[in-house]
């Protein structure tokens, strides 16, 4: 909701399924406000669960419970460091012991 009293505001669908809250009293073309972000999506299997979910906080709820992380479309970087030993003597070797 918007910020002062709440009273003063109201919830107005603008399309099928979109709300923008309104300051009361405003004409039409004085509502041109951004869109309120609303706590419902299209239904989608949480993948941990099995369960049927059309709530966003419940989702990110049951996410959060289970100890995982819900991803976005964000780069992540490989931050695994592979200390390996050198592998040429052995591979020579393993050669060696083939050959001979």
């Amino acid at each position: 909701m918007p910020t002062g009293n709440p009273k003063d505001w109201e919830l107005k669908e603008i399309s099928s399924g979109k709300y923008r809250w309104i300051k009361k009293g405003l004409s039409d073309e004085k509502t041109n406000i951004n869109n309120v972000i609303i706590d419902t999506m299209d239904a989608k299997v949480h993948p941990i669960t099995g369960k049927l979910m059309d709530s966003k906080s419940e989702f990110r709820k049951v996410t959060r419970e289970h100890n995982c992380v819900e991803v976005g479309n964000e780069q992540m970087k490989d931050s695994r460091v592979l200390d390996l030993p050198p592998l040429k003597e052995d591979i020579a070797r393993a050669i060696r012991e083939l050959e001979g």
